[in-house]
């Protein structure tokens, strides 16, 4: 017979059940604190990429140097002889600048804009394009997304496209990249409607022309729309109409129309109310305008609402009347 237990050994049940209550409480405490740990930890990393996405989307160059443009020029596949006899005229093209649209024209015509804006760092373009000799695509362009789809659907649709594109680009130390695509008007009408777009996050533009002629210059009048998108700048047209003031090269000009230049964000010469604009064939008939050089960072803001405030002292040297 064991001998009785001594009071020091004896539990009380109560006291028993009140440790293994404290217990049971102290583990959900802490596997609560580690569920708000992973929530606070997957909350972060989202907001992190957000900022990431925000800063991308957000970021305007400081021109403190030139931003660097890699242009790379993209062809079908299989060209006839016809399509690479175009094909062999585009060295000269790019180079040609005396009334061309060409991409040291574009150099050129940067510089000439910033310096309307009393930028001047000794004749430096504040962009330089190096253009890649052009190369076959593996296949035939892919369009971009219509903007209709379903969020998943145009999600997966946008890095298809993206991702198209990014693996025919050649090694350059530009930070900025421009896809001139150049597709047959006979198979891929299409494109004809799209011209251009931009993604500010990967810093890249996309530029559609016909493989003709005709699809050369209005390219590269395109590749500058696309370039100040990357910079920062926003489209300023609606409905295929310039947007009053800021879609306007000249908005005080007296009579205010027609106008004599393009605001290259809006891309047309207004010429009156119920008319239809000029279309665009050379650099010599755009300007960049007072909220374009807001937007992109060539002024202040409070330039700007000078300028649109009637102070058109705030604003770029004006072209002189022919």
């Amino acid at each position: 017979m064991q001998p009785p237990e001594s009071e020091s050994e004896y539990e009380d049940p109560l006291e028993r059940r009140q440790r293994d209550a404290q217990a049971q409480e102290a583990r959900a405490q802490k596997a609560k604190r580690i569920r708000v740990g992973i929530l606070l930890l997957i909350l972060l990393g989202a907001g992190l990429a957000y900022l990431r996405i925000w800063l991308l989307e957000n970021w305007t160059p400081d021109w403190d140097e030139s931003q660097l443009v890699s242009v790379q020029i993209l062809v079908p596949p299989n060209l006839d002889s016809d399509e690479q006899e175009l094909l062999d005229e585009l060295e000269a093209f790019t180079l040609a600048s005396e009334g061309v649209a060409s991409f040291t024209a574009l150099d050129d015509w940067f510089l000439a804009e910033q310096q309307r804006y009393g930028v001047d760092r000794g004749g430096v373009s504040p962009v330089v394009l190096s253009v890649a000799a052009a190369r076959p695509m593996e296949s035939d362009p892919i369009a971009p997304p219509l903007g209709d789809e379903p969020f998943l659907e145009r999600y997966q649709k946008t890095n298809e496209f993206l991702d198209f594109y990014a693996k025919h680009r050649t090694e350059s130390p530009a930070t900025n990249t421009i896809y001139l695509i150049f597709y047959r008007r006979s198979t891929h009408p299409e494109f004809a409607k799209i011209h251009s777009v931009a993604d500010r996050r990967s810093r890249s533009g996309f530029v559609f022309a016909s493989l003709d002629e005709n699809g050369l210059e209005t390219a590269v009048i395109n590749i500058s729309h696309e370039l100040l998108h990357l910079f920062g700048a926003n489209d300023k047209y609606e409905n295929k109409s310039c947007k009053f003031p800021g879609g306007y090269a000249e908005p005080f000009r007296d009579p205010r129309h027609p106008q004599r230049f393009a605001e290259v964000m809006a891309q047309g010469i207004p010429n009156g109310p119920g008319q239809a604009e000029t279309e665009v064939s050379s650099f010599g008939e755009t300007r960049i305008g007072v909220q374009t050089a807001t937007e992109i960072g060539w002024i202040d803001d409070a330039q700007r609402v000078r300028y649109y405030g009637g102070d058109l002292s705030a604003g770029p040297t004006l072209d002189e009347e022919e």
